[in-house]
């Protein structure tokens, strides 16, 4: 994991303060994109919750009056 410095903690890093301010300009923003990388890393194992999709409806045989035909047991008949 990578400590999250700010521009000002930044520049005063060992290695970071004795380049010219270009070029610790330069080096922030391959700071940031390596972090912005770590970060995808990171929650690219995390699910994300969705709403779950609604079952799909069951359909039943009708007769035509679109009552259900039932069996011996009362139980509708499904259609698969």
């Amino acid at each position: 994991m990578i400590y999250e410095y700010t521009w000002p903690q930044f520049k005063k890093l060992n290695n970071i303060r004795l380049l010219s301010e270009q070029e610790q300009v330069r080096q922030y923003y391959f700071y940031l994109d390596k972090l912005a990388n770590e970060r995808m890393k990171q929650n690219k194992g995390r699910r994300i919750k969705t709403t779950p999709t609604p079952p799909a409806e069951e359909e039943f045989l009708l007769q035509e009056d679109l009552f259900n035909i039932l069996q011996e047991d009362t139980s509708r008949i499904k259609i698969t």
